[in-house]
């Protein structure tokens, strides 16, 4: 895979942006997990995962991995041209271990965990998602999921509202003209109830000059 051929990044500079406000907060909790979720499908969560993730490459000496916890639509694997198998399903149904499942990129300090043989996972598999996740956490500097949308159901997915309790960082991406105010309203509720916290909101697709950036709201053209 040619990666300069093959991923396309945008506007880098907003997400340099992001990247220092995310980094700060990190840093501040002496943590390492960052989940990227949406309401609704389509808002633009993967683009956001990959190009933060690739940020923090360019920028940092910092091991980064990327895991697809997107179980509805996975799509990592497609975009750094690997195999979906042997990823996250496999690790929570007991079949691998974690460090099987990582895969190597054509980035410096890059990993990935696709999502996996299995199209879902068995209930009782949600109670090894924390021992799971802190496995991730031992083997890199900075962890950067990517999950399911929040408000459209699939059977056998990870919660994407259970997933955020466990992060230390929640990023909500909305989609300019698209997500609904009802939608980010639910979806922070759904998150509240769950015990997890969104640190800031990724609007996607629409500019909005400086001078009108609020602290917590991060703007991606």
């Amino acid at each position: 895979m040619n990666p300069t051929k093959d991923i396309k990044t945008y506007n880098f500079v907003e997400f340099s942006r992001m990247n220092k406000i995310v980094s700060k907060e990190i840093q501040r909790q002496n943590g390492k997990t960052i989940l990227l979720t949406s309401g609704g499908s389509s808002e633009g969560k993967t683009f956001m995962a990959v190009n933060l993730a690739l940020n923090f490459i360019k920028n940092t000496p910092q091991r980064v991995l990327l895991v697809d916890m997107n179980l509805r639509n996975p799509e990592l694997h497609r975009i750094f041209g690997l195999p979906k198998e042997h990823g996250v399903t496999d690790i929570i149904n007991d079949k691998i271990h974690y460090e099987d499942a990582l895969k190597t990129t054509d980035f410096p300090n890059l990993k990935v965990i696709t999502s996996g043989t299995y199209g879902g996972i068995v209930a009782q598999s949600f109670n090894d998602l924390r021992f799971v996740i802190e496995e991730f956490r031992q083997s890199v500097d900075i962890v950067i999921f990517e999950s399911s949308p929040i408000l459209v159901s699939n059977r056998g997915n990870i919660d994407p509202a259970i997933l955020s309790s466990l992060m230390d960082i929640v990023l909500l991406v909305v989609l300019a003209r698209k997500s609904r105010k009802i939608s980010v309203l639910r979806s922070n509720e759904l998150i509240n109830l769950a015990g997890g916290m969104i640190f800031g909101v990724v609007m996607n697709n629409k500019f909005i000059p400086k001078e009108k950036v609020k602290k917590g709201v991060l703007e991606v053209k």
